[in-house]
């Protein structure tokens, strides 16, 4: 059953769609919810042949962190694939490609108020083989650790963005 759109106001585009909707529920109440819109995201966790995880540290507002710890991840642009992209989006945060691509599958990162899917993807024998190629307002390191480290690190709390989680606990059983 899909939602009952009674009334749609945009009130603010730009990197983000802020949408007011105005919903008729089953019971015929009506309830007023914010949508956020952005484009459909991928994330890659890329591992070496001997378990080296490429991550990247960036400034995240949504969080409140400075340095927050993650997989490579970025929008898809329009008419894009989601390999396609995820692809796109090693090279450029982290200067990798890799041999083997695997699905980890899809998600909504906020089916409350944000329509973004997220498409998970495991990168096998990752290898760096170009300098970062970033986009004029990404400021973010690329390192690389153990995914030993990676997982204590999740486990810790150090790490905690859903992508990263997600992609170490879906890649378990293609990487153990």
């Amino acid at each position: 059953m899909e939602l009952n759109v009674k009334k749609s106001t945009c009130v603010h585009e730009g990197f983000l769609k802020l949408d007011i909707l105005d919903i008729e529920l089953p019971n015929g109440k009506t309830i007023v919810r914010e949508l956020v819109r952005k484009n459909e995201a991928v994330g890659t966790l890329a591992i070496t042949e001997d378990n080296q995880v490429f991550l990247t540290k960036q400034p995240r507002v949504g969080c409140w962190k400075l340095e927050s710890i993650e997989i490579a991840c970025g929008l898809m642009e329009k008419g894009e694939d989601p390999l396609t992209s995820a692809k796109r989006e090693l090279l450029e945060e982290t200067g990798c490609e890799a041999d083997e691509w695997i699905s980890l599958g899809s998600f909504y990162l906020d089916p409350a108020s944000c329509t973004t899917v997220m498409h998970l993807f495991l990168a096998r024998n990752a290898k760096k083989t170009h300098d970062l190629n970033l986009d004029p307002d990404e400021y973010l390191e690329s390192f690389s650790i153990p995914l030993d480290e990676l997982e204590k690190m999740i486990e810790d709390g150090i790490v905690n963005d859903v992508d990263t989680v997600l992609a170490v606990e879906r890649a378990r059983k293609y990487i153990k």
